[in-house]
Parts: structure tokens; C-alpha cells; sequence
């Protein structure tokens, strides 16, 4: 846990440092901040896709926000929710912050803390992220993903500590602010 708060410090830090630092030398920071909304189609590939009582498919909705340093380097912060997560008809929410790397062709990793059932998953949610990013005018772009998250189900009662690792493939409509 300690390393994840860490981790969770070192992304807010580089959101609020790297534009500061641009700034304070004079030079212009070529920044841009964007929403979006967006679904996914979860694949469970862990040991968990035995298990007859889950559900090893889902689809799953969020709101993004992301802000771009300059071309290369974007800071993203999701709110993603899956309603029947599991086929447990408990909502799965999954906070999560990326740094991505690219222009219209990115990569990247995130890390979230998954909540459902009125419990926090045992451990973070590492997440590795590849997409593109297309515009579709001056403000408005489509950013097509696919994710592989490593992730730990012991919050189900039913399932011992089984790999939930999952790829997802989603895509999110977003809007430059």
C-alpha cells in the first residue's frame, strides 16, 4: 500500500509540477485539457474465467479527463464503472490515473483501487495502455484503446485470491477544453 500511495503522489506531482516548471522558464507550454466519456469490453484471461459462478466478459462505462504537457506526454485520470461486474450485480468502481506516452499512436501504464461491494480491492490495479488518438475537427477526437490490467479478485467471497487480470478494448469520446 505504501508504494501505491507513492505512486498515486508521483502522478498528481508530475500534473501539477511539469506545466509550472515550462511556465517559470518563459517558455510557452503547449497544454491541453480534455473530457470524455467512453465505454470498453472487458475480457477476463486470469484463472478467474474457470470459475462457472463469474462471469468472465463485461461491458463497462467512464469519464475521463486528460491533460496533455505537449505531444508527447499526457496525464489522464479516469472514473470507470462496470454495473454488473462479475456477473455479481454489484457495480465495480475503478479510479484510475495514467501518464501516456505519443501523439496520435500512444503507450502507457496507470494504476487504479478497485471498489465494489463496499470494499477496496487488497491491491492497486497496474494497468498498461496502447491507442490511438484520432481528431475529428478542432476540438472534438475519438481515442481507441486496448488495456491489459493486472488486478486481484479477493473481494468475491466465492473466488480465493484468484488472477482477475483482464484486457479491455474500449474507446472514449473526447472534447478539448
Amino acid at each position: 500500500m505504501k508504494y501505491t500511495l507513492y505512486l498515486t503522489g508521483l502522478f498528481v506531482g508530475l500534473g501539477l509540477l511539469l506545466p509550472a516548471t515550462g511556465m517559470a522558464q518563459g517558455d510557452p507550454v503547449d497544454s491541453r485539457h480534455s473530457i470524455g466519456i467512453g465505454g470498453h469490453y472487458l475480457l477476463t484471461v486470469g484463472d478467474i474465467e474457470k470459475d462457472d459462478d463469474f462471469d468472465e466478459d463485461a461491458i463497462g462505462w467512464l469519464v475521463s479527463y486528460q491533460f496533455a504537457l505537449d505531444d508527447l506526454l499526457t496525464l489522464e485520470a479516469n472514473l470507470e464503472f462496470d454495473l454488473d461486474y462479475g456477473g455479481s450485480d454489484e457495480t465495480f468502481y475503478l479510479p484510475q490515473a495514467y501518464v501516456l506516452f505519443g501523439d496520435w499512436i500512444y503507450v502507457g501504464a496507470g494504476i487504479g483501487f478497485g471498489y465494489i461491494d463496499s470494499e477496496w480491492l487488497d491491491d492497486p490495479v497496474y494497468m498498461f495502455r496502447g491507442g490511438l488518438d484520432i481528431p475529428l475537427g478542432d476540438t472534438l477526437h475519438v481515442d481507441i484503446n486496448a488495456n491489459y490490467r493486472f488486478m486481484s479478485s479477493s473481494v468475491f467471497d466465492e473466488i480465493d485470491e484468484e488472477d482477475s487480470d483482464a484486457i479491455t478494448f474500449g474507446a472514449v469520446l473526447r472534447l478539448d477544453l
